[in-house]
């Protein structure tokens, strides 16, 4: 069985949380328990709040007082994994050793006799020391481990947290969660690019695999990922019929049109008002037999958003058109 999308942390937090991880589905939950980023920002803390501002619905944090302790850092990525982590990022680490050590676990994990049908899809997210495109190169290959799932991300980021006066400086590992697992095709504007990689690096860089770049993305300049990294897909519910069918019908002919739409060719801005288009018609048609009172449809940078009201209650469906 599938685990749901969830991303997996490992970092000190300000307050001691008892047991090897905690989880939380919430913000709200997880400053409560680890710490309020108002009061004191932290690494941990600021990846919890981009994952869950970004759509990731779970995250687990596997807290370490340090990183001086590559024993530590290893057991904090298997307690992680074990428990259905399908992104790992260790924002802060940036010694080589630990990062080996991390590597060394993640990938006895994935390849290992007992792993899961999902680790294939799992992937794990490391910060170079180095800023310029060579140094970033030179990390990523003396970190070894597989391309395709052990990556290093750059250039670092300013990020506002809930609560927080002013953005704080914080490596790219920490935002890098919901755009790495697709939640999102682009970070809110609570995030931004302090500087942008020159095209010559990007080029580089590129071509040397295993490396995710942030970059702006759309006319507002949103904080997306250039990288195409493996994704655990999130399990299909079970209603106990047909597994492509949705409980909610209107949800079912969002996702049925866009899939239609976007079919075989890339989901970017040019199929924003065909996308619209159509989810207003589909709108229209059960607005007409009463099942809904009002709706209004926007494309944003990449993603489909449609909310709309029903007699009995508020809904919101958000569908989520990928890159490819």
């Amino acid at each position: 069985m599938r685990p749901p999308p969830t991303l997996g942390v490992i970092g000190a937090t300000p307050r001691p949380l008892p047991g090897p991880l905690f989880r939380a589905t919430r913000l709200q939950d997880f400053e409560r328990h680890a710490g309020a980023l108002a009061d004191a920002p932290y690494l941990a803390g600021h990846a919890a709040a981009a994952a869950f501002m970004g759509g990731v619905g779970r995250v687990a944090l596997a807290p370490v007082p340090g990183f001086d302790d590559p024993v530590a850092i290893a057991a904090a990525a298997t307690a992680l994994l074990e428990d259905g982590a399908t992104c790992l990022v260790a924002p802060g680490l940036t010694g080589l050793s630990g990062q080996r050590a991390l590597v060394a676990a993640f990938e006895a994990w994935r390849d290992g006799d007992d792993a899961p049908d999902h680790a294939s899809g799992v992937s794990l997210w490391l910060d170079a020391p180095a800023t310029d495109a060579a140094g970033i190169a030179a990390h990523r290959d003396a970190l070894s481990g597989d391309r395709s799932a052990v990556w290093v991300v750059a250039p670092s980021v300013r990020a506002l947290a809930p609560g927080r006066a002013r953005a704080d400086r914080v490596p790219a590992s920490a935002v890098v969660g919901a755009l790495a697992m697709g939640t999102t095709g682009a970070l809110g504007a609570l995030v931004s690019l302090e500087e942008r990689a020159p095209t010559e690096a990007l080029g580089t860089l590129a071509g040397a695999g295993g490396i995710g770049l942030l970059v702006p993305r759309g006319p507002r300049r949103l904080v997306g990922l250039d990288a195409t990294p493996p994704r655990v897909s999130a399990a299909a519910p079970d209603h106990g019929g047909d597994d492509d069918d949705q409980p909610d019908p209107i949800a079912r002919a969002i996702h049925a049109l866009t899939a239609d739409i976007v079919a075989g060719v890339l989901a970017d801005d040019a199929n924003g008002p065909a996308l619209e288009r159509e989810a207003r018609r589909v709108l229209r048609r059960f607005a007409a037999s009463g099942a809904i009172t009002a709706f209004a449809v926007r494309y944003e940078e990449g993603q489909l958003l449609v909310w709309y009201r029903t007699p009995q209650r508020v809904r919101e469906v958000r569908v989520v058109t990928e890159r490819l």
